[in-house]
């Protein structure tokens, strides 16, 4: 008896000691890690909304701040103490500009190999999607990156123009959204490398520079327990309710790509509070074992869509396979789609950051930093 007493105790400590370990594994509190989290679960939003969904909602309410999110996480990181104009520029240019050309060549290759399967295809194609490639008029989900470029150099000049006043600083970005956006009221169209994004973007990216640089703001949201979870619910309904209402009157929702921007006012404040309740949620849930996706974003982001959902819808549909119209098909279907595009690019991401190629996310050196995310790399 004593003996059997004895191996239920060592197997229900063996048992303890397991569930503390996987509750490691998965839930690792620190709210100095929320960034990364934030920009992993921007990703996996952004994989979700590119794969259309029939259930619309989802989808709309997914564009209502996924990539005001981006901007502002970039704004999040943005320093400009270290260097003069000229130094900023060489390197924005090493870890945003090499990059895109770097990943965007790759997309080309892909694109040409597709193109070269039909006899139809004339050699203007081939030249034209090289001639989209150089303007960049919104083209594939490399416009964020080319629009990134710009609106870095762009708040550089605001923060010394106004000495990192906020106030002027506030004010000058005021008046950009507002020219920005009566822009695309005249019917303005895509500028090259998506210059005109800037204009608007920068009032999230703004917020960003603010959230880090202001102690107070941070501190009033990246809190824990039952505030964490009445901050939650309240920013939710914020972004749900004004994107529905924005969505009834106007019926459209924010898509940036496209220059719909609804109703201004519950556009804006529903991104804010989409924006919010991602940076709540990853300040207060920690997946340690996905966190790969958030701290190296760069590759996720460029390739997801046009090399990666191309390849799985083409072998879908050769083998039959979810071909179903029902709203549950489809969501096993994204389910299992976003699995396979995250472990392949995982794949793909890990051979280029441990290789000579790892130029292409914008590294030269031992610092494993993402294009997108890193405060040392790209963004600062």
């Amino acid at each position: 008896q004593i003996v059997t007493d004895l191996n239920i105790f060592a197997f229900a400590k063996k048992l303890i000691e397991a569930i503390q370990t996987v509750t490691e594994l998965l839930y690792q509190p620190n709210s100095e890690k929320f960034f990364h989290f934030s920009l992993l679960y921007g990703i996996l939003f952004v994989i979700i909304g590119h794969l259309y969904l029939q259930d619309s909602f989802l989808t709309t309410q997914i564009y209502t701040f996924h990539m005001p999110l981006f901007f502002f996480l970039s704004g999040y990181v943005f320093s400009a103490k270290k260097y003069n104009f000229n130094e900023f520029i060489k390197r924005k240019a090493k870890t945003i500009l090499v990059p895109y050309f770097a990943l965007g060549v790759c997309m080309i290759i892909f694109c040409f190999a597709l193109m070269s399967k039909s006899i139809d295809t004339p050699s203007i194609d081939y030249y034209n999607l090289i001639k989209k490639f150089l303007i960049q008029r919104r083209m594939w989900t490399l416009w964020f990156i080319a629009c990134l470029f710009w609106l870095n150099i762009m708040f550089y000049l605001i923060v010394k123009l106004h000495n990192n006043d906020y106030k002027k600083m506030g004010m000058t970005v005021v008046v950009l959204t507002i020219i920005g956006l009566t822009y695309y009221k005249l019917g303005g169209e895509a500028l090259p490398w998506n210059i005109d994004v800037c204009f608007v973007a920068i009032f999230f990216f703004y917020l960003g520079y603010l959230f880090k640089n202001i102690p107070k703001l941070s501190d009033f949201i990246l809190v824990k327990g039952k505030k964490a979870i009445i901050m939650f619910i309240l920013f939710f309904i914020i972004n749900l309710i004004c994107g529905i209402g924005n969505n009834i009157l106007t019926g459209e929702t924010l898509d940036i790509s496209r220059n719909n921007y609804g109703f201004i006012p519950l556009t804006f404040i529903s991104a804010f509070g989409g924006i919010m309740c991602v940076i709540i949620f990853s300040n207060a849930f920690h997946i340690k074992a996905i966190k790969y996706l958030g701290s190296n974003s760069l590759v996720y982001y460029a390739w997801h869509q046009t090399i990666m959902i191309t390849i799985i819808n083409r072998l879908y549909f050769a083998f039959g396979i979810f071909q179903g119209t029902s709203i549950a098909s489809e969501y096993v279907e994204l389910v299992v789609s976003t699995f396979i595009i995250c472990i392949t690019l995982t794949i793909a991401d890990y051979i280029i950051r441990h290789s000579k190629l790892k130029f292409m996310v914008g590294i030269y050196d031992s610092k494993k930093n993402n294009c997108i995310i890193s405060d040392k790399n790209i963004v600062a």
